[in-house]
């Protein structure tokens, strides 16, 4: 969607980027009730970021990407991919309209006492990796602009 110079864009201004102190749920998570817990505490993250810039929006069908950050406070118990799913589900209607609009998804843990070497560090990345006793989420929406996207390199040392 192209819009004039002189029209109001109510779209979602991309990135969407917020933290959540808490530990996120896996999708395979038994307590449905403690995962519908977790996917509100999402939504409202997400909405009071998106109200922070728009008072009124429209969701559109933009390509998107998600990039997640954990980091545990202690060694992950269970497999980093199962908090996908809650994180991406919970942002259904709120920062897009489904799911199937997000076409790529990064998700990176930084357990304590691994040493990471960034070859650029992402803006965004910079206050969390200074935070040692505290649980964040980090999630990201961005839009991909012609099929390309940046991404910040790093490895383990």
């Amino acid at each position: 969607m192209i819009v004039a110079d002189d029209e109001i864009d109510f779209r979602i201004p991309f990135p969407v980027e917020f933290a959540i102190g808490r530990t996120p749920l896996s999708a395979q998570a038994t307590n449905k009730v403690a995962k519908e817990d977790w996917k509100e505490v999402v939504r409202k993250c997400a909405s009071d970021k998106i109200a922070e810039v728009r008072e009124q929006y429209f969701l559109d069908d933009r390509a998107l990407m998600a990039t997640i950050y954990y980091f545990p406070p202690t060694k992950m118990q269970g497999d980093v991919d199962n908090i996908v799913k809650p994180i991406l589900d919970a942002m259904t209607h709120i920062v897009y309209l489904n799911d199937r609009h997000i076409e790529r998804v990064v998700v990176q843990k930084f357990e304590p006492g691994l040493a990471w070497i960034f070859l650029r560090l992402p803006r965004h990345l910079k206050q969390p990796l200074k935070w040692t006793s505290q649980l964040y989420t980090f999630a990201s929406m961005m839009t991909l602009l012609g099929g390309k996207c940046c991404e910040h390199q790093c490895y383990r040392d």
